[in-house]
């Protein structure tokens, strides 16, 4: 009985495992954001609303955005051209 591990290694030259952290950290909230803008609208998508769906911490959401708007401006200016 064992156990299978997968590790993810970076690949040469690649980011390591803290930046693809990062990374991940920066594009959740905003591919939360917009489905929360699509199904929602935009001012009733709450930053509340944000970190639940990213699953990301107030604390964690505002080191990698400076306000909501930061991350909800450009996600409406996408949906307001379609």
């Amino acid at each position: 009985m064992g156990v299978d591990i997968e590790l993810h290694e970076s690949p040469p030259g690649g980011p390591g495992l803290r930046e693809r952290k990062k990374n991940q950290t920066r594009t959740t909230p905003r591919e939360a954001v917009a489905g929360l803008v699509a199904e929602r609208g935009f001012t009733q998508t709450t930053e509340a609303d944000i970190v639940a769906v990213a699953n990301v911490s107030e604390r964690t959401f505002f080191r990698y955005f400076d306000s909501e708007e930061d991350l909800l401006l450009p996600a409406a200016e996408v949906f307001a051209t379609k």
